[in-house]
């Protein structure tokens, strides 16, 4: 299994993999970036994008670590995901 670790947080490929479950996500595409309609905003159209690394949304400009998604879909806690 692939980790990733970035300031002290780590994300598996299977932990993205069930953030793009939980977002109804297309991809990921070649350069591993999936696409789906943003969790943080009413989002009509697919306007939010993320990697194992982090995530944006082009719609409401919010970016970050993708453990911030997974906290905000109640699939990660501070300790690690469910």
């Amino acid at each position: 299994m692939y980790r990733v670790t970035t300031t002290g947080w780590t994300i598996r490929t299977d932990d993205a993999t069930s953030i793009a479950d939980r977002l109804n996500a297309k991809g990921p595409d070649r350069k591993g970036w999936w696409t789906a309609k943003c969790p943080f905003h009413d989002d009509r159209s697919p306007s939010f994008r993320f990697t194992v690394h982090g995530f944006v949304c082009f719609g409401c400009g919010k970016t970050g670590h993708i453990n911030e998604v997974a906290e905000h879909l109640g699939l990660r806690d501070r300790y690690g995901f469910r």
